[in-house]
């Protein structure tokens, strides 16, 4: 028996008019049985699969869900995808005769463990790879993931005997390159560091050795920097001082989680960058209102008697008093540039990070889910950014750091 096992990606079942990865290699292969592992986020579109599935003329093939569904957040992972899809595809392969991987759908990491485990398992395995019908990129076409199924399967131009079969097997030495440059590339285009060597830490890119030793090197230190926060090279190497290394770096870290949606991590984070800034804020401006003991920031209360009483008279008014004796933290900056300066562009991007305090310590400190709708996350990079500007004389060619990064090892690879 041969069986298909396929994850789901955006462009399935039917994009653009033509068949998408899953429903063409049912189309041109015909496997008796059909296995779909899901996301939680293609979960939704199952039964649009399921029809379009059966909307090829004289096939009836036996379809079936596996059990596990992929967590939203482990799809992006290189490991954890190499390790639930072996599991997957080796159950299967102990009871069928021959397996069929569809490695175009779902995510690059699930594409790269696809890949992998068809060149490693031993097992009887085939693969493949799906052309798109231009035979070119499908950056920029939408998707067609909100229209009605029948209309979809209705205007279907793949859906007839004398369709354009655009099936490429995994067999070839050098579609083995090709796939692995291929999935390396998208892998740098979702910023995923890691993935990227692990991908061609044990495959052959047609690359010379010094070049690819090069390119190791390169991506070590990067994805180094990233795990322990360590200063990136450069950075470490600009002419800032020390504190504008640290909350210049910070920023980077912060708009790379953004760039990747790692969501919980930005939000997390941008509260700690917003204190930082304003205690190098007030340093520079406001020197001595700020006293540390134990490395935590206090008021001092000493030679700043106006501002300490206003914000007494402030809080009181909000039902709140002051306690000199805590610790500063953003709510309280916020008052007190409020006091000092209270038409600055600092306060106006304080209030922003403070305005999704109380959710941030929800997501921190009782582990409740994001919903996007209401986190207002992707417009905190942004914030973080002109926060940055206002304690560092920082080029805008930062901002691009890690296009430009990729656009290295985009021609390092010779793309």
């Amino acid at each position: 028996m041969q069986t298909l096992i396929s994850c789901v990606g955006d462009t399935d079942p039917i994009r653009n008019f033509y068949d998408g990865p899953l429903l063409h290699i049912a189309r041109g292969i015909r496997p008796e049985k059909i296995v779909i592992v899901h996301s939680e986020r293609s979960q939704e579109k199952h039964d649009n699969i399921v029809q379009a599935l059966n909307s090829i003329p004289d096939y009836y093939p036996e379809i079936v869900t596996d059990k596990r569904t992929i967590k939203n957040t482990d799809i992006f992972l290189f490991d954890k995808m190499f390790e639930v899809l072996s599991k997957i595809i080796q159950e299967y392969a102990r009871s069928e005769e021959e397996i069929i991987l569809n490695l175009t759908s779902a995510t690059p990491q699930i594409i790269s463990a696809m890949f992998s485990i068809n060149r490693i398992s031993g097992l009887n395995v085939r693969a493949y790879q799906v052309a798109t019908p231009s035979n070119t990129s499908n950056e920029g076409i939408k998707h067609n993931n909100q229209q009605d199924i029948q209309q979809l399967i209705e205007s279907n131009k793949d859906n007839r005997k004398d369709y354009n079969n655009r099936l490429i097997e995994d067999k070839a030495e050098k579609f083995q390159q090709l796939l692995v440059r291929k999935t390396f590339l998208d892998l740098i285009r979702e910023y995923d560091y890691e993935g990227a060597v692990q991908v061609i830490s044990g495959n052959d890119l047609m690359l010379s050795k010094k070049k690819k030793g090069k390119l190791h090197h390169e991506l070590d230190n990067l994805i180094k920097s990233i795990k322990t926060q360590n200063l990136l090279p450069e950075v470490e190497n600009s002419e800032f001082d020390v504190s504008q290394r640290t909350i210049l770096n910070a920023y980077l870290l912060i708009s790379l989680q953004a760039k990747r949606e790692l969501n919980t991590e930005v939000l997390i984070r941008v509260k700690n960058f917003a204190e930082f800034i304003v205690e190098m804020y007030l340093d520079k401006n406001y020197n001595g209102l700020i006293v540390r003991y134990d490395g935590k920031p206090y008021l001092n209360i000493e030679g700043f008697e106006d501002v300490v009483l206003k914000l007494r008279y402030s809080l009181k008014k909000a039902g709140n008093e002051l306690n000199t004796d805590r610790y500063l933290s953003l709510p309280l900056y916020a008052e007190i540039i409020r006091i000092i300066q209270p038409d600055s562009s600092l306060l106006k991007l304080i209030d922003k990070v403070n305005g999704v305090n109380t959710f941030r310590n929800q997501v921190a400190h009782g582990f409740k889910s994001i919903n996007m709708k209401n986190s207002r996350v992707k417009d905190l990079a942004e914030t973080c950014w002109m926060l940055l500007l206002i304690v560092n004389d920082v080029d805008e060619k930062w901002r691009s750091y890690f296009e430009d990064k990729n656009k290295v090892f985009k021609e390092m690879v010779g793309y």
